[in-house]
């Protein structure tokens, strides 16, 4: 136990000891739609698959998960309307370079998506959790008559151990740890609205052959503890993303493939130290259990060292606090709400044992200021379990 206490401290302090000209990676962690739609993460939550990023101290709990694939689309911004006039302007339908709409759209757009699987596979319980995940990023932001677009692809292993500590009868204590290793490979480009519009309606692959690449390939850490008093309360600290990468960056893809000349530099990188703490609380609900299957109320303060980690980024405070509230109906229908960086989210979960259907909708602000720069998301998955 004093080892690990050493250990957990060592990994923390080291978190600042980063050079300041390392290049901030985005998290190693990823929200489901079930964390969307409950107001993202929750150190509390030790349920699920999800506990592996939620809190690596949940994978102490007995309770098993076995994932064996799952699928998520995620949409953020105009999305629906980019999609109808790109394929429309790629099938020959609409001239895009001549469309009035298309460009006023593409002058205006923080949009994005997020296509998760069908690469994932993975286990938790019983003190041991395992996964593979595979997911891909795009964003496409406007800035004056230019486009700023990105697009990562991800992959990532991950290998937890936790533990458990009955301090009394109905009180425990959960000690856990997650370890990530990941490839991540990124497309950037800024191009002009017109540059965008042609490659669109034409040589669409020629502009991402000539776009910057950048490959990294790190490893991470997620550290917890929670404090359980029986079914009806749980206390979580965690430290997500103790971490760091190499990073090869290079003028165009087709220099990284070696078709043409150019130079390649080599960063190092490391995703932000998210230390989190929260509190989940399951009230007895009396004469209600007759409709109510169950009620989980959760609250954190995410981020909260974000002053000193990346004060450049950091959020205001009020944008750190999460709030989620679930209803179980018939141990088949969960109904979810909450509230994350100032914006209300809300979902449906059906449990049909083998497979699950999550869909959530939900806002995330752009800015480090409440209101400043709000959109809002939609996110629809499908996992099967065994």
């Amino acid at each position: 136990m004093k080892n690990l206490v050493y250990l957990v401290v060592f990994i923390f302090l080291a978190g600042f000891a980063f050079p300041v000209d390392m290049i901030e990676e985005p998290s190693l962690n990823f929200v489901s739609p079930r964390s969307s739609a409950l107001g993202g993460f929750h150190a509390g939550d030790s349920t699920g698959i999800e506990r592996i990023f939620n809190n690596p101290a949940g994978i102490a709990s007995p309770d098993e998960t076995f994932l064996v694939f799952e699928t998520t689309l995620g949409l953020q911004g105009p999305v629906f309307s980019i999609a109808t006039m790109v394929i429309s302007g790629m099938s020959g339908g609409v001239n895009l370079e001549g469309n009035q709409e298309f460009a006023d759209l593409l002058l205006r757009i923080n949009a994005g998506a997020r296509v998760f699987g069908p690469l994932a596979l993975a286990y938790a319980g019983k003190g041991i959790s395992f996964g593979l995940f595979h997911w891909a990023d795009l964003d496409f932001k406007s800035q004056n008559t230019s486009l700023n677009s990105t697009i990562v692809d991800n992959i990532m292993m991950t290998a937890g151990l936790g533990g458990r500590i009955i301090l009394a009868p109905n009180h425990l204590l959960d000690i856990g740890g997650n370890v990530k290793a990941y490839v991540r490979g990124s497309f950037s480009f800024t191009r002009s609205i017109l540059d965008i519009k042609s490659a669109i309606g034409g040589d669409l692959m020629g502009l991402l052959y000539g776009s910057e690449f950048a490959i990294s390939v790190g490893a991470g850490l997620d550290l917890g503890v929670m404090y359980s008093l029986g079914d009806l309360l749980s206390v979580g600290l965690v430290a997500r993303d103790i971490s760091a990468s190499y990073r090869s960056e290079y003028e165009s893809f087709n220099t990284f493939l070696g078709v043409e000349p150019g130079t390649a530099t080599h960063p190092a990188g490391y995703a932000p130290i998210d230390l989190s703490g929260g509190v989940r609380v399951s009230p007895p609900l009396g004469v209600l259990s007759r409709y109510i299957g169950g009620l989980d109320i959760y609250l954190d303060y995410n981020d909260i060292l974000g002053f000193l980690t990346h004060s450049a980024t950091n959020k205001y405070w009020l944008l750190h606090l999460n709030f989620g509230l679930e209803m179980k109906f018939l141990d088949v229908l969960s109904v979810r709400g909450g509230i994350s960086e100032g914006l209300i989210a809300a979902g449906v979960g059906l449990d049909l044992t083998v497979f699950q259907i999550d869909v959530a909708a939900y806002g995330s602000e752009e800015s480090t200021m409440p209101g400043f720069s709000p959109v809002y998301n939609l996110a629809l998955g499908l996992r099967f379990l065994l």
